[in-house]
């Protein structure tokens, strides 16, 4: 009477229907089903003991496998983040070194130069033999 009289009001039956105001009804159901009682419950296959003990086995070396890696994972990613440090370091001190060397090549090549002029000179003033032993 509440549902359907001349105001209409969303109503929950006590068998779990609801009763909308334009007058639908949904919920409930044939069967109340609470928790697994009432069910069929699949049997478990039964897993042998030593099987059991093997999968444990095997878990923990993949797992003692995982930390090894792991570890091994964040030492290498540590090199790698040292190392790209270094690397740039390096550039820069080569970057530095070239600019210290392109000068001093100059250099050389001037003195190079001298040192012809200088070894002309020194056979140009070195007195002759046979002049000498004539004296």
């Amino acid at each position: 009477e509440i549902a359907y009289g001349r105001t209409r009001y969303k109503v929950v039956t006590l068998i779990g229907e609801v009763i909308e105001t334009v007058g639908t009804m949904s919920g409930g159901g044939n069967q109340k089903l609470s928790g697994l009682m009432g069910q069929q419950v699949a049997a478990q296959p039964q897993v042998d003991s030593k099987e059991i003990k093997k999968m444990e086995s095997n878990i923990s070396t993949l797992d003692t496998r995982y930390r090894e890696l792991h570890n091994s994972k964040i030492k290498l990613e540590a090199d790698i983040v040292r190392l790209s440090k270094e690397i740039t370091e390096l550039k820069k001190e080569q970057s530095r070194l070239a600019i210290e060397v392109n000068p001093l090549k100059e250099e050389i090549k001037l003195l190079d130069g001298q040192v012809k002029e200088q070894e002309q000179r020194v056979k140009d003033a070195a007195p002759d033999k046979k002049k000498v032993a004539e004296l």
